[in-house]
């Protein structure tokens, strides 16, 4: 989840700065993000703790809207401002929940 965390990073930053990205690659990235998560969600987290599913699924709309719209900025915002945050918390809970054990 790290590596998707730096490459989303990388990909909205080149769009900011008016690169090309591999889409295919971003599109990617974003489904193996979001299937770790949603298989976490299935086993649970543990002590009550419930990942913001809504989130996720709010984040897969606007990067979906970003990239029929093919707007560039809102597709780097979208990866840089949902997308990130969404797996700085993921890798937060379990980091915690790996303390636990």
């Amino acid at each position: 989840m790290y590596a998707i965390k730096e490459n989303i990073e990388k990909e909205a930053k080149s769009l900011w700065q008016g690169k090309g990205v591999d889409m295919e690659l971003v599109q990617k990235s974003i489904v193996s993000a979001t299937q770790m998560i949603v298989k976490q969600c299935e086993t649970g987290f543990g002590d009550g703790i419930e990942f913001p599913i809504q989130y996720v699924i709010e984040a897969t709309n606007h990067f979906e809207e970003a990239i029929r719209k093919r707007d560039d900025y809102l597709l780097a915002d979208c990866l840089y401002y949902e997308w990130r945050e969404i797996i700085i918390v993921y890798l937060e809970l379990v980091e915690e929940l790996e303390k636990n054990v």
